[in-house]
């Protein structure tokens, strides 16, 4: 009864594009405001060559220098390629969302639920028709994970692609995202290194 009770608050997850936020601030589920404010690294990283490592809420993991970390009240961290600023249909980017979450049993949040909610405000976003989604095998030690793959043509006429890890540790959710034009090998390959580097904190 409990997975049961908790299906309409597990929906709107996914924040959508981060350059779509103040359209669609009404809509979606955050206690945070939106917009993307300055350019500056967060508090919560520390450069070591050519490798940044983020750390926040229990989540540690690495990304290149070469990408600049944009502030944002939507997201933990949010991520664009080079000196490139998060404006209008910025593509590539990486965000990390850690949502807050309605009260439920500690222990008991249902990945499927969250990864559905996840699916369902995507499509909200880029719309139902040409969107699909598939799931791919990944693995995160110490946390339950669901990697996804969609693809759909985006307002430029451009196939695009969305890989997003949810992943659930120690009763929290994260949610690792990386949106990048197909044909793009860099961006995927850059995703899945900092996927390699997560690790968790006490």
């Amino acid at each position: 009864m409990a997975a049961v009770a908790l299906v309409p608050l597990w929906g709107c997850l996914h924040k959508g594009h981060p350059t779509d936020q103040t359209a669609k601030q009404g809509t979606l589920a955050s206690t945070r405001s939106s917009s993307t404010t300055t350019t500056t690294r967060p508090a919560t990283t520390r450069t070591s060559g050519s490798i940044v490592a983020f750390s926040k809420l229990n989540i540690t993991f690495s990304y290149p220098a070469a990408w600049t970390s944009h502030e944002s009240k939507d997201y933990e961290l949010l991520l664009t390629a080079g000196k490139t600023t998060p404006a209008s249909e910025s593509i590539p980017v990486m965000t990390l969302d850690i949502p807050d979450l309605p009260p439920h049993f500690p222990g008991m949040i249902p990945i499927g639920l969250v990864k559905n909610g996840y699916i369902d405000d995507l499509k909200k976003e880029v719309g139902r028709s040409g969107l699909d989604t598939k799931e791919e095998p990944s693995k995160v030690a110490g946390a339950q994970g669901r990697m996804l793959r969609s693809t759909w043509m985006g307002k430029d006429q451009k196939a695009t692609v969305e890989l997003a890890f949810v992943l659930i540790h120690a009763d929290r959710v994260y949610i690792l995202r990386a949106r990048f034009y197909a044909g793009d090998r860099r961006t995927p390959e850059v995703f899945d290194e900092i996927i390699g580097s997560i690790r968790w904190g006490k």
